[in-house]
């Protein structure tokens, strides 16, 4: 899964906890893989024991495992979900700074500084997308491994569309749109593609920056 190649280190804390969702979806299954064995060896001895209480008993570990994940995956949805949103507001005075600063400028090292302001509103839409994108394939993990029906695995991603501030994705977008076009303005003879290119590497080389000094 890409989450871990492309998460900024140092904000490792607000990403979606993939690798402790997905094992509790692997506890459920091995809980449930273990009640269908015992039901089956146990078989043979039900005419001397409580069958009933058994199966109640057997049936509750799994079905308990799963109820954990899906707490898990509410509260892990509702920890990302505000994380995002108290970067989205640290984040504002410095991409006005950029704007400001790239409007007034013609180019040269007073941009390339600026242009650090901008990587971390980058570095917001990006976590959004990886976050929502894992979440997708946790909820798909889910319904493969734990047989989940089709119309629980779509309430499953409703409530991620109604935790995760999905709908500001666009204002993301238009924002990065005018980041592009002033950069691209200064530094890039007018090609947005340019600056997009630009951008995207400015990201990248930051991200494996921070990765080799931790």
């Amino acid at each position: 899964y890409s989450l871990q190649f492309n998460t900024v280190p140092e904000w490792t804390s607000d990403y979606l906890s993939y690798g402790e969702l997905k094992k509790a979806i692997h506890d459920a299954e091995t809980a449930k893989l273990e009640e269908s064995k015992g039901i089956s060896d146990s078989v043979d001895s039900t005419a001397d024991a409580d069958a009933s209480g058994t199966s109640v008993q057997m049936g509750s570990r799994s079905e308990q495992l799963e109820n954990d994940f899906l707490a898990l995956f509410q509260k892990d949805a509702q920890r990302v979900a505000s994380a995002f949103t108290a970067k989205k507001y640290s984040c504002a005075s410095k991409f006005q700074d950029f704007l400001d600063s790239v409007s007034s400028s013609d180019g040269g090292s007073s941009t390339d500084v600026s242009v650090n302001k901008i990587e971390v509103w980058t570095g917001d839409e990006d976590s959004l997308d990886l976050n929502y994108t894992g979440y997708v394939r946790v909820v798909k993990n889910y319904g493969r491994y734990l047989h989940v029906s089709a119309e629980n695995r779509r309430e499953l991603l409703k409530k991620i569309d109604s935790i995760l501030p999905i709908a500001e994705r666009s204002e993301l977008q238009n924002k990065m749109g005018q980041v592009e076009e002033l950069y691209a303005r200064v530094m890039c003879d007018g090609s947005i593609t340019q600056a997009r290119a630009s951008l995207h590497l400015l990201l990248r080389d930051r991200v494996a920056s921070l990765r080799q000094n931790n």
